[in-house]
C-alpha cells in the first residue's frame, strides 16, 4: 500500500481542489515572505482518528495552512510528533506522514 491509495481518490482530488481555492483567503495574522499562514493546532486523541488526523492536516496545508505551536493527546499526539520532527515549518509535511503510514503494517502496534 502506499500513499497514492489514498491522495488518488476522487473524493480526496475535490477536497484539495477546494482547500487550494482558500489560499487567498486570511486565517492568520502570522505569514511568511511565501505567504504560507501559521496556526497553532492541537489534535485529539481517539484511536484511529488518528489516520484521519493526517488527512486534515494534509488539507490544512492545502490551503496554505502551515503550523506554528503543535500540541496533541494519543493519537493526536503521535501525529503531533511526527509534523513536529519533519523538515521545517513552511514544508508540507502530510504527504510524508501519509506515506510512512501507508507503508506501516498497524497489526505490528497489535
Amino acid at each position: 500500500m502506499n500513499s497514492e491509495d489514498f491522495t488518488s481518490q476522487p473524493e480526496f482530488q475535490q477536497i484539495v481542489k477546494e482547500a487550494e481555492s482558500l489560499k487567498g483567503k486570511i486565517f492568520s495574522d502570522v505569514l511568511d515572505e511565501q505567504g504560507f499562514q501559521y496556526v497553532d493546532l492541537v489534535q485529539e486523541g481517539g484511536g484511529v482518528l488518528g489516520i484521519a488526523l493526517v488527512g486534515y492536516t494534509s488539507v490544512l496545508e492545502a490551503a496554505g495552512i502551515r503550523f506554528f505551536h503543535l500540541a496533541g493527546t494519543s493519537a493526536g499526539a503521535i501525529n503531533t510528533l511526527v509534523l513536529a520532527g519533519i523538515d521545517s515549518m513552511d514544508k508540507e509535511k502530510s504527504g510524508l506522514v501519509l506515506e510512512k503510514l501507508a507503508q506501516q503494517d498497524l497489526f505490528e502496534f497489535v
